[in-house]
């Protein structure tokens, strides 16, 4: 199997990275794109909606993506962010671009643990 991994503008290949292993190499965490900022404000109100259920925020508040890596296997992108949530804490965000039909909310993943770190890199698939 081959995967793409793409930051930012450009593009490298890696070869023997398998989907369903732990050990698939996300990309080191970059800048937020335009392309990228416009999928997150597309998804703004599943995220938000998936993040409330680990993390109570005012109704006013909007998580900010602050840094994001794209993988690209097989055809299925997927975006990682790191996004601002209250008390200066950062959370991983899982925007999964399959091209297929289904859910927004099957596509958007918030993974349950926060940390302190915005350059903390995402290290796992979740």
């Amino acid at each position: 199997m081959s995967a793409t991994v793409e930051q930012t503008n450009s593009k490298t290949g890696t070869e023997g990275a398998e989907q369903s292993t732990p050990e698939c190499p996300i990309p080191p965490l970059v800048s937020v794109t335009h392309d990228a900022r416009e999928i997150w404000e597309s998804y703004r109100n599943v995220i938000e909606a998936k993040a409330q259920k680990y993390y109570p925020m005012p109704a006013t508040f909007q998580m900010v993506p602050l840094r994001m890596s794209i993988m690209d296997i097989e055809g299925v992108k997927t975006y990682f962010f790191k996004a601002r949530i209250p008390n200066n804490k950062f959370v991983n965000v899982r925007i999964r671009l399959s091209g297929k039909a289904e859910s927004r909310d099957n596509q958007v993943l918030v993974e349950s643990r926060a940390t302190g770190n915005v350059d903390e890199n995402i290290t796992k698939i979740f």
